[in-house]
């Protein structure tokens, strides 16, 4: 790349930040608190009207589980990607565990019930 080219700006999706808001059964308000914003910043952000600031955009990625990428729309998986056993919480380990528990056949009856929930 020459001097003169410029990569393209990212550009936020405030639709995914919505979506991903109303996910997690949020309200604005909720969700403001919770990166310590304001209601109003949050409408502008869902509206397209603003962008976040790079910090916002971490605390926004934070907050709703999902990554920077997601809501930059770099991707199209809203959730964390997983590299380490670390990154589950107690939750899924249990789920983990039980599934491995299982026969192949009880695992595919598993994953049938949780891709209908």
């Amino acid at each position: 790349m020459s001097g003169t080219e410029r990569t393209p700006a990212m550009s936020f999706n405030g639709g995914r930040l919505l979506q991903r808001r109303n996910d997690f059964g949020l309200k604005q308000e909720q969700l403001a608190i919770m990166i310590g914003g304001s209601q109003s910043q949050i409408s502008r952000y869902e509206s397209g009207q603003d962008n976040p600031s790079t910090e916002v955009l971490i605390g926004l990625a934070d907050a709703l589980d999902t990554t920077t990428d997601y809501l930059l729309d770099r991707t199209d998986e809203p959730g964390r990607p997983i590299f380490h056993v670390t990154d589950l919480d107690e939750d899924e380990h249990l789920l983990l565990r039980a599934f491995r528990a299982k026969s192949p056949e009880g695992r595919r009856q598993a994953l049938r019930v949780l891709q209908a929930l």
